[in-house]
């Protein structure tokens, strides 16, 4: 989208408003109750373990980055997280160690189907 200052007021005023009344409406899809504490404690477990970290980003998608702190970072288009709301939305539950399996089995398709950055992750995913 455009900065807010190239973009006609009326045009942005109008989609603050659509926004605005998307996320009050009542079919506006939502995680609720017990399901979202599940998936929030599942992120932060994903978080405080040594899986590689999925961020979203446009351009060199499927290369590993290591991070400073010695964190293996993937960058990937939107899958990964429609995949996991998806699931939510379903009502699945996963643990981390189904994460871990996911991501291994997911590897390819996140690393472009490149052998060495597939190996590279594969140290991070494999247990």
């Amino acid at each position: 989208m455009l900065p807010d200052s190239s973009m006609p007021d009326e045009i942005s005023r109008a989609l603050r408003r659509v926004g605005a009344m998307w996320a009050a409406s009542p079919v506006h899809p939502r995680i609720g109750g017990g399901l979202k504490k599940h998936w929030d404690a599942l992120v932060g477990h994903w978080v405080a373990s040594d899986l590689p970290v999925i961020v979203r980003r446009s351009g060199l998608r499927g290369n590993p980055i290591r991070h400073a702190s010695g964190r293996t970072i993937i960058l990937s288009d939107n899958s990964p997280s429609q995949w996991a709301f998806t699931k939510a939305y379903a009502g699945a539950e996963f643990s981390l160690d189904d994460i871990r399996g996911i991501l291994a089995a997911w590897a390819d398709a996140l690393c472009d189907g490149t052998q060495g950055r597939r190996a590279e992750i594969g140290v991070q995913v494999h247990p």
